[in-house]
Parts: C-alpha cells; structure tokens; sequence
C-alpha cells in the first residue's frame, strides 16, 4: 500500500471512528450558537404557484465528495432530511466523475455545457491562454467559454433561466447573465476587523447614550469599519467609495455581588461617534454572536458581530466584526424579495483568521469559524428558496459552496499543525458544515413542486488531505530549465482578476518574448526555456524563450529538438524524488493529454498531475529558494479523476426519477444533456474541439462519456 493509499484510507478510517463519538446527548462545539441558523426558516409564499411547463433544479455542492458523502450516510450523520430523502426517493450515483483538471472553473464549465476542457478551452483555474505573452495568466471563472452554455441554450429556445452564484456567471456581459440571477460576491465592501479592546479603551458613556439596565456604570468603546476605497481628508466618502461603518460597544454589569463584574457586551450602530444609534443588539455574553443592520446607501448592510472573549474588569475584551458586503441580484424584485426575507449576503467563513489563531496570533476559534460556514450555507439555500417560488423560470442553477470551504482534512501527521486533538475537532467542524448543507437541501425540496420538478444535486470535485507544496519554478531552476522573466515579473502570489475584468480575466505578462533567458545549469535543458503555472494538485508547463512556443521558429528541425528535450524533460520529472517519495504522478505532453480531453491551446506543452499530498505553487516565477515547503492549507483538488476521492457527487429526485435507484458512475460532461432532455430542449452547442475534431469527439456532446484516469 502506497504513502497516498494509507493516508487515503486513515481519512475514511477516521470518519467511521469519530461517528462512534456522537450519541444523543452530544453538545454542539459552541453551546451559545443556535442549532438552526435563523435564514433556514421556510421563505414567505411556500411552495412555487403549481402550473404545467417542466422545470428543472440544479444545485453544485463545491468540494463534496461520493466517498465522503457515502461514509457519512453509512454512519447515520446526515440525518437532517434532506440527503436522506434523495437515498429513499431518488437517484444517487456511485460518483461522479469530474472532467481533469478536477478543478472548480473546468467542472462548473464543464458541467453547465456538456463539453470538456478541450472544447470549452477551461483547461484550469489559472493557464496561459494561448496567444498571449509569455507569463500573462488566465483565470478560468472569467476566461470566455468555447461552447454553449445551458442558460444561453434555455434562452436560445425561449425559455428561462435563473443562475444563482454559479461560479463565473458573474453579469458582466450577456453570455454570463441569465433572466434572473445572482452574482457570487468575492470582496467585502468593508473588511472584517477582529478588536481587542484594553481597559483604558473603555470611557464613561455619553449623555445620548441608550438606557441600558446595569448594576455598575455603562462604559463605551467605538470601533470603526473603514469603507473601500477610502475616505477624503475630511473623514468623507471619495467617489465610488463606501462609508466606513461605526459601531458603538457599550459594556453592561447584570451580575449581583457588589463589585464590578461587566459580563455583556451591547453592539450599536451609528456613522460616528458623535451620531445617535440607530439600532442595538441585545446583551452579547461571551461567545455570542448579534446581527447588526444599519442604513447602507439607501438600503441595509448587515455585520455579524461576536464577542470573542469578556473579561470582567475589561481588561481584555476581543470582538469580531465579519466584512459587510453588497448583493448583486436581478431583477429588482428578487432583491426585495431576499431583502424581506432578512437574506445579506454574510461572507465566506474567514480562513485567515482561523490559520492566524493556529499559528498563536490573533484570529479566531474553529467554533466561530464553523458558525460562519453554516450561515453562509443558510444565505445560500435560502436565496436559492427565494428564487423556486417564483414562476417565471424553467431551469434553476445555482450553488451552495460550502464544504469546499471547510476543506479541514488534518488527518496526516506530515500535515503542518496536526494533533489528534485537532484532527478530531476538524472532523466535527466538517460534519457540522456538512450537515448545515442537509437542511438546506430539505428545505428546497419543501419550496419547489417535485411533481414537475427534477432537482440534481452535483459537485465539481471532492477533496484530499495536503501536507507540501511544490514550487515547480524553483525544481525548474535548480536544473536549469527555467525561463525567467524579466525584472518585475509576478511570482507565485500572482492573484487571478475579479470578475468581469478586463482582457477577458487574463494578467497581463511581464515582458516581450525577447525578454526571457533560459536558465543556466544543465546542458541538456540548453535552448529550452519553460515556466510552471500550478493550480492544486496539476500543472502546466509552458514553453518560452528566445525561440517561441514549440512549433514555433527554427523549422522542423528545431521543433523536433524541442520535443525531445520536453521528454526528457518529463522523464526527470517523473523521477525526481524526496526521500523514497516521488511526488509527481503523472506528466503528459499536449497531444498525449487527448487521452484526458486537454489537449487545447490553453494547456501546457507539458501538463503536470501530483501525488496526493502534494500540490503545486501557483507561479509563473519561484516563490522563494525552496523547492518545498509545508502546506498551510489541509484539503486540495486538481489531482487525476481517477482517484476515488476527487470524484463528486451526483444525486437526482423528483420528476422522471425512478425512486430508491442506485445508479453507476456519471460523467460530469453528462449532465447537461440530461438536464436539456428533462426541460425538453435541444443540449448545448459544443464548439470544436481545438485539435480539430468536432462535436463528435471525446468529451463532446453525443459521444460515449471518455475513461478517467491516466497512467
């Protein structure tokens, strides 16, 4: 049994065990936090007007996978309803099977056209795009897409559609917008603040003060959210800025014994200090959360606020203030139909602070984190219910990207930070967010009429545990086969753009071709210059130097040359160790990746697939010195779909399931035509594949779904 398969079976082994742990009389990991989130409450108007047209739902779970979900099923964990209706009355799939690379931009493609990566030219989430500068990366969420989606074939055929946070439908132009929608939002308007409050921070409140019952004197703080974009000289808002948000802290004494004991924390809004209150949360103690609302711009913004830790004389005091953001969603009449049903967007659960606090800096707790994930699971299922009573779509896509956020997979000792103590608290963290997504599920199928309606339940991947990365650029370096760009080129912290920017999501490169210098060291990387864009665990190596792109410059000759020295350069990859560990699995050239559907202009001459447990820097330059260094995050994907734990789930009910059916693998290239066949419609267009075949080809719609893996 390999290193990988151990660790693989170790994971599993740990769910099963920890299921033994919880009983009936279990507490939750934060006793103040309610059980149900307050947004899973059933939406004002109940279930959809019924009517005669066929309406279909489909709903991507980001990071969840079969073998995970069939364990947790197994254990009896899952039992809020909604999973457990979709065993008894629908259709679940053994897996499914995610296109390569299994990443969340190809899949979500991949999975709302029909096509794989060589049609759709989604060959990651970060590529070269072919015919741009050396260096310059794209962003596969925003990249254009080279087949037809379903929304745009649903519209093509006079129907409607409605694309709820689908990943990359982001409004900024037709071909990602549908007739009713709403876009994933990735930056806060407001940043989150975690304060730390000191007894001398504390003043005597003011006369305007609220009457606040307390045996000891009221004492107040004020804390600030500055707006982006900044404020003016005089403390105002800039043009197409955001007002910073300010927020009085009053502390309350309701304990009896004669001395000073401040055991609540009362949050209340205001612009300033000196601006009266315009609404308050009742007594936080510690470890409770209030959600705070105040006028925005003519509207509402919402901030979760949560005190951390209360000390009694106040010497310390640490609250949390969650980023507020804006929600974009059309039309009109949805956005008031979210807003009535008390619908903010909350923001993902913060990674940073929660990876701060484990290194012994200030952050936050895996509770708070945890409740975080849950109420970004309630926001989403409950706007996703907020859109099935409406009457005026066919087809519903949308989101609930939760469990790929609680990619919390310490379950390898060579993972940084591990402890059986953490592992084990990090399994129940999960299977909280897990169950978080169960509600939500059941509570869509009470909002949509399964007598008409097909909900499909999918995922793009699944996820496995990571202990170290890989700095490809820096091994490419030390055997001196590295292309370097010129002085100011991006490295590995190189960021993606937002989405809807310009040049179609691609960041630009550092230089002109005639810029770049192969490496120096081995002879027999002379000539030949290569660079690394990773992306978990796959790469792409792309050729660069003086000569061009292969096939490009010097005749045949010259490209004959470059393709041997790519194999041989593939050979010392697949043969580079650490230890008796050999971290990469498998390296193909362009052509060979045919086998895989990624054999398109927008992979690299060579494309590289790690081991599990390892994964890859995202480049294009070194990050550093080292050509390893421990992994901060614990769950990665990318890695072949033919490992059982990168494949997805696949889970369908309601019209045309055959109830209790157990069913094979299926393809994630499959679902789009099964979705166009339910709504009764013709399937997405695929656009030629790049080598040249047409809509015939693997991976295309029409043909037989193409073997995963990879030798």
């Amino acid at each position: 049994m390999t290193g990988t398969m151990r660790r693989h079976a170790a994971w599993l082994g740990l769910l099963a065990a920890l299921s033994l742990t919880v009983g009936a009389g279990a507490k939750p990991l934060n006793p103040n936090a309610p059980k149900k989130p307050q947004s899973t409450e059933k939406p004002k108007g109940g279930p959809a007007v019924p009517r005669t047209s066929r309406r279909v739902v489909v709903v991507s779970l980001d990071g969840a996978g079969a073998e995970e979900l069939q364990q947790l099923w197994k254990d009896d964990l899952l039992d809020e309803g909604g999973f457990a209706r979709f065993f008894r009355e629908g259709e679940v799939a053994s897996a499914l099977v995610p296109v390569d690379p299994t990443l969340g931009a190809p899949n979500h493609v991949s999975l709302a056209t029909g096509a794989a990566p060589d049609h759709t030219g989604i060959t990651g989430n970060r590529f070269h795009p072919a015919g741009a500068p050396p260096f310059a990366t794209a962003n596969g969420f925003t990249f254009p897409i080279g087949a037809e989606t379903l929304w745009e074939a649903v519209r093509r055929q006079k129907k409607r559609a409605a694309v709820m946070a689908w990943p990359g439908v982001d409004g900024s132009e037709p071909r990602r917008r549908a007739e009713i929608g709403m876009t994933y939002t990735a930056a806060p308007e407001r940043e989150a603040r975690l304060v730390v409050l000191k007894r001398a921070d504390w003043q005597p409140a003011a006369a305007g003060a609220p009457k606040l019952a307390s045996r000891s004197p009221v004492l107040a703080a004020h804390v600030t959210l500055p707006g982006a974009g900044g404020t003016g000289a005089g403390g105002e808002a800039g043009a197409g800025a955001v007002e910073a948000a300010g927020f009085d802290l009053y502390a309350v004494d309701r304990t009896a014994g004669g001395q000073a004991n401040y055991d609540g924390v009362v949050v209340a809004t205001g612009r300033a200090p000196s601006v009266a209150n315009l609404e308050q949360s009742d007594p936080l103690a510690q470890g409770q959360w209030a959600e705070v609302t105040f006028p925005d711009r003519g509207g509402r913004a919402v901030c979760w606020v949560k005190v951390l830790a209360l000390d009694p004389a106040l010497e310390t005091v640490r609250v949390y203030f969650s980023g507020t953001y804006g929600l974009q969603v059309y039309p009109a009449d949805l956005a008031r139909d979210l807003a009535e049903s008390n619908l903010a967007w909350p923001g993902p659960p913060d990674d940073a602070r929660l990876a701060a606090a484990w290194r012994g800096e200030g952050g936050i707790d895996l509770d708070t984190w945890t409740e975080q994930a849950e109420r970004f699971a309630a926001f989403f299922g409950g706007a996703l219910r907020a859109a099935a009573t409406r009457d005026d779509w066919d087809l519903m896509i949308g989101t609930i990207p939760v469990i790929d956020k609680a990619g919390l997979l310490l379950s390898d000792p060579h993972q940084e930070g591990y402890s059986a103590a953490r592992r084990d608290d990090l399994v129940r963290a999960r299977r909280r967010v897990w169950q978080a997504v169960d509600r939500e599920l059941r509570l869509l199928m009470t909002a949509v009429d399964l007598g008409r309606t097909t909900v499909v339940v999918v995922s793009d991947h699944g996820v496995a545990p990571v202990h170290t990365i890989v700095d490809l650029n820096a091994l490419l370096r030390e055997r001196g086969w590295l292309a370097t760009p010129p002085a100011g080129a991006g490295g590995g912290s190189a960021a993606a753009p937002p989405a809807g920017a310009a040049g179609a999501g691609v960041v630009p490169g550092a230089g002109a071709a005639a810029g770049l210098v192969p490496g120096a060291g081995a002879s027999a990387g002379a000539g030949l210059a290569v660079y690394a864009v990773g992306d978990g665990g796959m790469a792409h190596l792309y050729l660069a130097g003086p000569a061009g792109p292969a096939g490009a410059g010097g005749g045949p000759a010259a490209a004959a040359a470059r393709q041997k020295q790519l194999l041989e350069l593939r050979d010392q990859l697949l043969a580079w160790h650490i230890g008796d560990e050999t971290p990469i699995e498998r390296v193909l050239t362009r052509q060979e990746a045919a086998e895989l559907s990624l054999d398109h202009p927008n992979s690299g001459d060579l494309i590289v697939f790690a081991r599990e447990g390892w994964a890859f820097d995202a480049g294009p330059a070194p990050a550093g010195t080292a050509t390893t260094r421990p992994a901060t995050d614990h769950g990665m994907q990318g890695y072949l779909s033919s490992h059982p734990d990168m494949q997805g789930v696949y889970l369908a009910i309601g019209k045309d399931i055959r109830p209790g059916r157990t069913s094979g693998p299926v393809a994630a290239t499959e679902v789009a035509w099964r979705v166009a066949q339910w709504l009764g419609v013709e399937k997405p267009r695929a656009g030629a594949a790049a080598g040249g075949a047409g809509p015939g080809a693997a991976g295309a719609p029409g043909s037989s779904p193409r073997k995963p893996g990879g030798r």
